[in-house]
């Protein structure tokens, strides 16, 4: 009985090991980032720096985690599409709004700014300066106010 307990623990403190090491973001230098990433940053940012990128091996698909000198994060999969932008208490650049969410922001919430936007497999999820989280289907179509 001591044994198998022990066996137990041993095997239970391995295999915790063994996922810690597999779910470790890896460093990425900057200079390796795909080009098309680095455009991203420069016509969208321009002015800021990328502070450190990593491969973000946790997620289904691992994705590149990018931080600006300014604070601003993002994420892109591995084929080097954004999938967040989190710009904190910033406006997220216009240009990766799709239209019909900017149209309904700006009638609906009129003075406040995207601060985030979240590409999801429904669609898109952003958040609001005033903290609220409004979630769109792939057409721009409200689905969800999160006050």
């Amino acid at each position: 009985m001591k044994k198998s307990k022990l066996f137990l623990v041993a095997f239970i403190c391995m295999m915790t090991q063994s996922i810690s090491v597999i779910a470790q973001d890896t460093f990425l230098p900057k200079e390796q980032l795909p080009q098309s990433i680095k455009n991203f940053v420069q016509e969208l940012f321009p002015g800021q720096m990328i502070d450190y990128v990593n491969i973000d091996a946790d997620s289904d698909d691992a994705n590149y985690e990018i931080c600006l000198n300014n604070g601003i994060e993002l994420d892109f999969d591995m084929n080097e599409e954004w999938e967040r932008v989190d710009c904190f208490n910033m406006s997220v650049p216009m240009q990766i709004v799709p239209t019909a969410i900017a149209n309904y922001v700006s009638s609906h919430f009129a003075g406040e700014e995207i601060v985030k936007i979240d590409k999801e497999s429904y669609g898109y999820e952003i958040e609001l300066s005033n903290g609220i989280e409004i979630k769109f289907n792939h057409l721009g179509e409200l689905l969800y106010i999160d006050n």
